[in-house]
Order: C-alpha cells, then structure tokens, then sequence
C-alpha cells in the first residue's frame, strides 16, 4: 500500500475504499485529497471515510482485477475505485462493465492504430 496507514480491524462507522491503477494512481497525490476532502466535506455525514492506495507503476486493468481478486477483497472494502489512462487496457481483454442499459463492452484499438500508423 501507498500512502496513509489504516488499521486493518474496519470501525462500524468507516467506509473503506480501495483505489487501485497505475503509476498516476501510484503517486498518491489525489488519493490522500479525495480522503481529506471526503472526510471535511460534511459534518453531518456518519462515516469516516478511509482511501486505501493498492496502485503500482505500469499496473494494466487485468492486473487490478487479479489484485482485487486475491488480495484487495481482504480488505473488506466498501468500493473500489480504479484510476487509469487508456493505455492500461490490454487489447488482448475485454471489458465489461454494468451500466443502467445492461452490460457494455470497452474495446481499445490502440494497438492496431499504431500498426496501421495513425499515430
């Protein structure tokens, strides 16, 4: 983990989330603000809010996915948030993520792009 220590052991009153990402995410300079800004924001709210930073340098979204699966999940977070440019997506992978029509696909082209020089 990156940044800020917390206790493993949750409060009932803590909502945890987990960031994962790349090398941005990484140097945990708006992981700690979101923190901050979430815990100053509202007086009234019940919760204290807790920003885990599991990012590390060159992560793609398959190896978030797989640090989520065998070790982020321990952590019992309440959300996760991944941070990521669109160079982290593996064409080799598809991504699926749920929406309010149903399920939508992400492709990244960028590698046959760069084959067909485009950029």
């Amino acid at each position: 983990m990156v940044g800020r220590e917390h206790r493993l052991e949750k409060d009932k009153d803590t909502y945890r989330i987990l960031v994962l990402g790349d090398s941005i995410t990484e140097h945990n300079w708006y992981v700690e603000k979101l923190e901050d800004k979430l815990n100053n924001s509202n007086p009234k709210l019940n919760y204290k809010f807790e920003l885990w930073n599991g990012a590390a340098m060159g992560y793609q979204v398959n190896q978030c996915a797989a640090y989520l699966e065998y070790k982020g999940l321990r952590y019992d977070p309440d959300m996760v948030i991944i941070g990521f440019c669109l160079n982290d997506f593996d064409t080799q992978y598809w991504v699926f993520y749920k929406d309010k029509k149903g399920f939508t696909i992400f492709y990244n082209p960028a590698r046959e792009l760069f084959q067909i020089g485009e950029f």
